[in-house]
C-alpha cells in the first residue's frame, strides 16, 4: 500500500509541506538517526531536525518528517532531491510513528507484505542479519536475537539506540545482564509460561519502563534461540504477536537449512560428553582417538559433577544459562546439559582436590543464591567408566536429605555410608539391621531418665575420644569417664571390638534415618 506526502501533511494542523519532486508514493515508514547515510526513496523517514544527518552531495531522492525541535537547515529547502513534512504540533515520536503508520497500513496488509520480503529474503539468499532487519521494519522497533545462553547474536534497532538499560547492556557486553534474567524467570513464572510455551507475550515490566514482546525460535521441540522487541517507536498491536509467531516460524526453518554454527545444539566436544556419559563408547582406544580430537588430553583424576535444579520445571534455556555461568566459576569447559542436569567432568592433576576450598566456598554461596543443588562423584582414572561415575553422582542428587536446610552440595565420599542405608531401605526393614543394645540403651534411657544413648553416639562421633566428647555434652571429664564404664560393665559393649563400633555406629546412622524419614 503507498502513501503520499499529501495525504499525511493533511492530517497535521500546524505543518509545512515542502515537495521538490514527485510524490509518487511511499510504502514504509523509518527513524533516522544522525550518522545515517544510505536512504530509500520509497521509505519516508521520520525524526527530529536535530538528528538529521549530513547528506551527502549525490544522495538519493528521499523524504522526511521532521518534529521541528529546531530550526531545519536551509540547505534541506533549496536540495532539490529532499521532499519533507515539519509539524510543530507532534511532542514525542512515538506519537507521529503512531499516527503516520495508519496511513501505510492496514495491519493485515503488513502482515502478509512482511511475510513476502521475509520469502523473498530466504529465496535470495540474505543472512540472517537481514532477516532481523526486515522485521524490525515490519515491527516499527528494535529487535534482538539472543541463542539459548542470552548471548546476542544479531540485531536491528531502526532508529536512534533505545534508552534502555537492559538494550544498553546486551549491546555493550554482549550478553542480557543478569538482573534482566532473573526478572524475566520470575515473571515466567508469575505467568506459569511452561519451557515449551511458544506463543509470544507482551511483558509489561511496570515502573516505567517499555514493554517487550518475547518469543523462542524452536527445532525439534529444543528451543535454540529467542527474540526480544522493544516497544520504542511504536505501540505493540494484536498484529505484531502475529507476525512475531510466523517470523519465528521462518527462522527456525531458515536455521535449519542453513545450520548456522552458533545455533547447533551440541559442539563436537559436547556430543562426545553426551556419548561418554550415555556409556556409547566401549574401546578405550575409540575414547581416547575422540578425546584428542576434540583436544581434550584429561589430567589422570577424574570427577563427575552434577547440577540440577530444586525447580523441577525450570527452562532448557535456564539450564543453559547457568551452565555457561558455571563454566566460568568453575574454569571447566567440558560441561553438557544432560537429563535436565548440567554435568560436568573436572579432570585433576594426580591428589590434587577437584574443588580447592575457594572455588566449593563460592559454588556452594551461588548454588543457594539459584536454588540448585551439586553432587561429586568419586574419583576415577578411565573416561570410559564415566557413566558409572555419573550414576553415582546423580544417585546423591536423588537421595532424600537428612535434614531440612542441608547444605546444597554433596561429596560421595561424605555421603556413601547415608546413600547405602538409602538404597537398603526401599529393600529391607532397616530396624532388623540395628544392634540391640541400640533398643536396650533407648528403653533404659525412657525408665531412668538417663543419657546412654547420647553418650555412646558422641563417643563414637569422636573416635572414643574423652574430652571432645564430655565438652560436647557438657559434662565433666570424669562423668564421661563413669559413664563409658558403665556402657562396658551394665551393656557388654567391648570399645576395643572394631566390628562392635562399626555395627553400632551404623545402627545409629538407621535410627537417624529413620527418625527424619
Amino acid at each position: 500500500m503507498s502513501v503520499s506526502l499529501n495525504h499525511i501533511a493533511e492530517s497535521f494542523s500546524d505543518c509545512k509541506l515542502v515537495c521538490h519532486f514527485a510524490d509518487e508514493g511511499l510504502k514504509c515508514l523509518r527513524l533516522f538517526h544522525g550518522d545515517q547515510t544510505e536512504f530509500e526513496a520509497s521509505s519516508l523517514y521520520v525524526g527530529f531536525v536535530s538528528e538529521l544527518p549530513e547528506l551527502r552531495p549525490n544522495h538519493e531522492p528521499v523524504s522526511f518528517f521532521l518534529i521541528n525541535d529546531r530550526l531545519v537547515p536551509k540547505d534541506f529547502f533549496s536540495d532539490k532531491k529532499i521532499n519533507m513534512i515539519i509539524t510543530n504540533k507532534v511532542h514525542t515520536l512515538v506519537d507521529a510513528c503512531n499516527r503516520i503508520q495508519d496511513f501505510f497500513i492496514n495491519e493485515r496488509a503488513a502482515y502478509h507484505m512482511g511475510r513476502k520480503k521475509l520469502t523473498q529474503a530466504i529465496t535470495e539468499g540474505s543472512d540472517l542479519k537481514r532477516m532481523i532487519e526486515i522485521a524490525s521494519q515490519y515491527l516499527g522497533n528494535p529487535i534482538m536475537l539472543c541463542d539459548k545462553t542470552f548471548s546476542v547474536k544479531s540485531f536491528f534497532e531502526n532508529g536512534p539506540p533505545p534508552d534502555d538499560p537492559m538494550w544498553e547492556y546486551a549491546l555493550n557486553n554482549g550478553h542480557m545482564p543478569d538482573w534482566y534474567l532473573n526478572e524475566l524467570y520470575e515473571y515466567m513464572e508469575q505467568q506459569r509460561i511452561s519451557a515449551r510455551d511458544v506463543t509470544p507475550h507482551i511483558w509489561e515490566r511496570g515502573h516505567h519502563r517499555k514493554r517487550l514482546l518475547l518469543s523462542r525460535v524452536i527445532i525439534r521441540h529444543e528451543e535454540i534461540a529467542n527474540v526480544t522487541i522493544l516497544e520504542h517507536n511504536r505501540n505493540f498491536t494484536k498484529t505484531d504477536v502475529e507476525f512475531l509467531t510466523m517470523f519465528c516460524s521462518i527462522l527456525s526453518a531458515q536455521i535449519q537449512c542453513e545450520m548456522y554454527g552458533i545455533y547447533l545444539p551440541k559442539s563436537k566436544l559436547e556430543a562426545f560428553l553426551l556419548n561418554l556419559l550415555s556409556s556409547t563408547y566401549t574401546l578405550s582406544s575409540s575414547i581416547n582417538s575422540l578425546a584428542h580430537q576434540c583436544c581434550w588430553q584429561p589430567e589422570e583424576d577424574l570427577y563427575v559433577l552434577c547440577i540440577e535444579s530444586t525447580n523441577a520445571s525450570v527452562s532448557d534455556n535456564k539450564l543453559a544459562y547457568y551452565k555457561e555461568k558455571l563454566q566460568k566459576l568453575l574454569s571447566c569447559k567440558y560441561s553438557v546439559v544432560y537429563q535436565r542436569k548440567i554435568v560436568f567432568i573436572l579432570d585433576r592433576a594426580r591428589y590434587v582436590s577437584p574443588l580447592p576450598p575457594d572455588v566449593k566456598s563460592e559454588l556452594t554461596a551461588y548454588l543457594l543464591s539459584e536454588k540448585l543443588a551439586a553432587s561429586l562423584s568419586r574419583c576415577y582414572h578411565d573416561l570410559g567408566e564415566t557413566h558409572k561415575y555419573f550414576k553415582q553422582a546423580h544417585n546423591l542428587l536423588l537421595m532424600e536429605p537428612m535434614e531440612p536446610n542441608s547444605a546444597p552440595f554433596l561429596d560421595f565420599d561424605d555421603c556413601a555410608l547415608q546413600l547405602m542405608i538409602d538404597v537398603c531401605a526401599q529393600k529391607e526393614n532397616l530396624m532388623e539391621f540395628c544392634h540391640p543394645v541400640v533398643t536396650q540403651l533407648v528403653e533404659y534411657d525412657a525408665r531412668n531418665n538417663t543419657r546412654y544413648k547420647e553418650t555412646l553416639f558422641v563417643y563414637l562421633k569422636h573416635s572414643q575420644d574423652m574430652k571432645l566428647s564430655s565438652a560436647e555434652l557438657f559434662i565433666h571429664y570424669n562423668t564421661m569417664k563413669y559413664r563409658t564404664q558403665k556402657l562396658h560393665d551394665q551393656f557388654g559393649i567391648n570399645f576395643g571390638n572394631g566390628t562392635l563400633m562399626l555395627h553400632l555406629w551404623m545402627s545409629f546412622l538407621i535410627l537417624d534415618y529413620l527418625q527424619k524419614r
